[in-house]
């Protein structure tokens, strides 16, 4: 079905929209190995006519079912977009009209997939390894980050040899 907007309903007042979608009327792909969209898309919109042009702004909420990149604990990650888009009826780069409404469903996808998480991690600075949480990087036992690069650098490792 998607989300549309039927013109003639335009009319000076702003119109909202208001639902949700399934990943599979937005057609969302399933080809991540760590984010993927199984829950509906919630989508509050307002549209206002503005001359030749139509103004759409609103929110879209879903959760995305993620794994975490470092650890591969599985998690839920919720997504609160900010839809903004103006949408031109004249000139180069008018919109499809067809039978007097306008399909905002391939945008609303669009902007979703945009904030999909590239790296996603189960908590901010997740530095454990996969089922092994004893592997925990403790940073105050390793010192200041000027110790850590003089004893970990190749270069005083190759001062140390003897060439005749």
């Amino acid at each position: 079905m998607g989300i549309l907007i039927r013109l003639k309903d335009l009319r000076d007042e702003d119109m909202i929209l208001e639902g949700e979608l399934t990943p599979e009327e937005l057609e969302m792909p399933h080809d991540d190995e760590c984010v993927d969209m199984k829950e509906n898309l919630h989508y509050y919109l307002t549209i206002n006519r503005q001359g030749d042009d139509i103004l759409v702004r609103g929110t879209l909420r879903t959760a995305l079912d993620c794994v975490c990149v470092r650890c591969l604990k599985a998690f839920k990650m919720p997504l609160n977009i900010r839809f903004d888009d103006l949408l031109a009826l004249e000139g180069e780069d008018k919109v499809e009209v067809k039978d007097d409404c306008i399909d905002l469903t391939y945008r609303v996808r669009e902007d979703t997939l945009l904030a999909y998480p590239q790296h996603p991690l189960c908590e901010k600075g997740c530095d454990r390894l996969p089922n092994d949480p004893s592997h925990r990087v403790d940073y105050q036992k390793l010192g200041s980050d000027a110790e850590m690069r003089e004893s970990s650098s190749a270069w005083n490792e190759l001062d140390k040899l003897k060439l005749e």
